[in-house]
């Protein structure tokens, strides 16, 4: 029997890290008779501003398992999954998304999968990552800043639900252990703790112990989606925003100089209408008393005649 790593993170303890080393590593993984698989993944966007395209997770097979609208059969399906560990020479398989851990609030379908894998004689195995409550709290919360949250880690803890990009999400490990340890047996269940230095290291670990291969890989360290890279979004965007702001005040001292143009140009069109006006009834006074006098004097003769 095949046998199936399913890391199913939660979000915020190392996922991108990890998948980031499945992805670059998986010639490695080859050699060690692991396959990283392919079905599944889902293009990524990443960075400041400057997205990076990277198949690394099995995000859209998680959709999948879970009856997600957004699962797209363009990247893979879980029949495209269970083709490919069949048609693998290897015994040893991983997949890697921290969508699953949304599972809890879907039991049925994890049941599903779980069924599917075994009638398909491959055993799944669960790996999470542990990370402090108190930490994995206050770096969600920092993730959504990344997303426009704003407010405070009380704001987020009450409101994340129906105002954040991590709707859905347990704010307790413990609650996603459980639910992966009622599903898949405790004897299916792996765990270890999130490391901020480098949690790769200790997932290797994990990962060869699972498959009884022996650790004599070569790992690098792999930091993304740190503190830092949230730290420097955020100040992205403040910069931005200043410029934007200074745009806006640009603009609003445009108009007012526009304004006053106008003002100005209204007030001199009014005085030479003013002015126009005036030379008329002049012009009008003037001709009215050339054309006025002879008048008379014609009047005059022509009454002295008629007597």
């Amino acid at each position: 029997m095949k046998k199936l790593l399913i890391h199913v993170g939660p979000h915020k303890t190392g996922t991108t890290s990890i998948q980031t080393f499945l992805h670059r590593e998986d010639e490695q993984l080859l050699k060690h008779g692991i396959l990283y698989a392919r079905s599944g993944r889902t293009i990524r966007e990443s960075g400041i501003e400057q997205p990076v395209v990277a198949e690394e997770a099995h995000h859209n097979l998680a959709m999948y398992i879970l009856d997600d609208v957004r699962a797209d059969p363009t990247f893979g399906t879980v029949s495209d999954l269970l083709a490919e560990i069949a048609a693998c020479p290897y015994d040893n398989v991983v997949i890697s998304t921290e969508e699953l851990a949304r599972g809890m609030f879907h039991v049925e379908n994890l049941k599903d999968f779980r069924e599917t894998l075994l009638q398909n004689h491959i055993e799944p195995i669960i790996l999470l990552v542990d990370r402090e409550r108190s930490e994995y709290v206050r770096s969600l919360k920092f993730e959504t800043v990344k997303n426009g949250f704003e407010g405070d880690l009380r704001d987020f803890e009450e409101k994340r639900v129906l105002e954040t990009p991590l709707a859905r999400l347990s704010l307790d490990i413990a609650d996603i252990r459980e639910s992966f340890v009622s599903i898949f047996g405790q004897e299916a269940f792996k765990e270890i703790d999130y490391s901020k230095t480098d949690v790769v290291v200790p997932f290797v670990d994990a990962m060869c112990s699972a498959f009884g291969v022996s650790n004599d890989f070569r790992i690098e360290t792999v930091r993304v989606n740190s503190a830092e890279d949230t730290l420097a979004h955020v100040q992205a965007k403040l910069v931005k925003g200043l410029e934007d702001e200074k745009a806006v005040m640009q603009l609003r001292q445009d108009l007012s100089d526009l304004r006053l143009a106008k003002m100005n140009s209204e007030r001199k069109l009014q005085q030479r209408i003013d002015d126009l006006e005036l030379r008329e009834q002049q012009l009008l006074a003037s001709t009215s008393w050339k054309v006025t006098k002879p008048l008379r004097w014609l009047n005059h003769v022509v009454s002295r005649r008629r007597r």
